[in-house]
């Protein structure tokens, strides 16, 4: 990788030179980050299942005996430091995370500053809610996982996971700026940096 691209991405950008990132580019860029995201979780895998063979077994069995106990379990050592993951990353100096830097794009605020901390974990914390609620109804299904017999609730909760997805992917596909529904809501944009942006673009 040469000097230029390794430095930070620096200061702002005018807004009306913005280039908008579609689908395929931020799928791309979530597709290396996913290989940080899977290593981590073999990692955690292999450090729970260890777990399994001290004295400390007793204490994994209390926490994954009760749905409410084993979801707070598997947010707290899985989703939230994933979800940080994002948060951090997209609100440092590179305002990307390295599947972003990877693909040459990064998120900025709509008038094309660099995200704060606090916009960044409530635009990652909407980004996630999907995820979430799957999990929800997946600790929460009845007789789950050998004998998962969902109830209407479970339904409900799945059904919502792809009305939500749905509408991610209609707002993104449909929007001028290329902006999700979560975009919209912390007014954030995913852009190419201005070295990768493409020479000509197509709404």
């Amino acid at each position: 990788m040469g000097n230029q691209q390794a430095q930070p991405f620096a200061g702002s950008v005018a807004p009306g030179t913005l280039t908008p990132a579609g689908l395929w580019p931020r799928v791309k860029a979530f597709g290396v980050d996913y290989l940080f995201i899977a290593a981590y979780l073999i990692v955690l895998s292999g450090g729970v299942w260890g777990l399994r063979l001290t004295p400390l077994r007793s204490l994994l069995a209390t926490l994954y005996g009760a749905p409410s106990t084993a979801q707070f379990t598997d947010s707290l050592l899985f989703d939230i430091p994933v979800m940080l993951y994002f948060a951090l990353f997209e609100s440092s100096e590179w305002q990307a995370t390295p599947g972003k830097r990877r693909v040459g794009l990064r998120v900025v605020t709509e008038s094309g500053q660099r995200i704060g901390r606090p916009r960044a974990v409530g635009r990652i914390i909407l980004k996630f809610l999907p995820w979430e609620i799957a999990h929800t109804s997946i600790w929460h299904t009845p007789g789950w996982p050998q004998h998962a017999q969902p109830t209407q609730l479970n339904l409900v909760g799945y059904l919502a996971v792809y009305a939500l997805l749905g509408v991610y992917i209609v707002t993104l596909l449909t929007s001028r700026t290329r902006q999700t529904l979560y975009d919209r809501l912390t007014r954030t944009r995913v852009v190419y940096a201005p070295s990768t942006a493409p020479r000509s673009h197509a709404s």
